[in-house]
């Protein structure tokens, strides 16, 4: 593939409105397949459920073969700005995440993640920042080489754990929990034409 990209991205819902941006992306930073994607989007325009226009932007930076074969190591950084009936929010977020596959269908990550975020809601403004831990561990059986093919067949299951540390008026523990499941059922050849029927078809003045 061409080193560098460019993807646009637009999208619309009801109660939160429009949205549009554009990532860069150089797949080749350093020399040693190292990815480096830049990401800026307008977000919550016109919405039932917005009061201003937003925005939410990210820089990720992939490392494969981070210390051993397939293992890899991200680094995320992001800010974002939300303007909704409910509340308002301002963000900066940072995460490190270590992945590695263990086998040809299991994988398992662990990282670290902060936000430091201001909340306005009913006239009251909450500062906080939020330490966290994500643990995850992923089985995948459809068996394809990139992420991007659609899957015909398989499984693609999930289970994350993120035990959560928030700094503010009180303190607080908490851990989400997110569990996800999909499969996936080639339906083509319940619709295939068989080929007796197709060559009758064909030949039919």
């Amino acid at each position: 593939r061409l080193r560098h990209a460019i993807a646009v991205s637009a999208a619309y819902s009801s109660d939160l409105g429009g949205s549009s941006g554009v990532t860069w992306t150089d797949r080749n930073v350093f020399g040693n397949a190292e990815q480096l994607s830049i990401a800026a989007s307008v977000i919550n325009v016109g919405g039932s459920d917005t009061t201003g226009v937003g925005y939410d932007t990210s820089a990720k930076f992939l490392k494969p073969d981070f210390g051993r074969r397939d293992q890899s190591l991200q680094l995320t950084v992001g800010a974002i700005k939300q303007s909704l009936q409910a509340y308002d929010q301002t963000a900066r977020t940072t995460s490190l995440t270590l992945s590695r596959k263990i086998s040809g269908t299991w994988s398992v990550s662990i990282g670290g993640a902060t936000a430091d975020e201001r909340i306005v809601q009913e006239n009251t403004t909450h500062n906080d920042t939020l330490l966290a831990m994500p643990l995850n561990v992923a089985y995948d059986s459809t068996h394809l080489s990139s992420p991007l093919e659609d899957p015909r067949g398989g499984i693609r299951s999930s289970l994350s754990v993120t035990p959560t540390l928030a700094l503010g008026h009180p303190n607080a523990t908490f851990v989400i929990t997110q569990i996800k499941i999909a499969g996936y059922f080639d339906l083509n050849h319940l619709f295939a034409i068989e080929p007796s029927f197709a060559g009758v078809f064909a030949n039919f003045p």
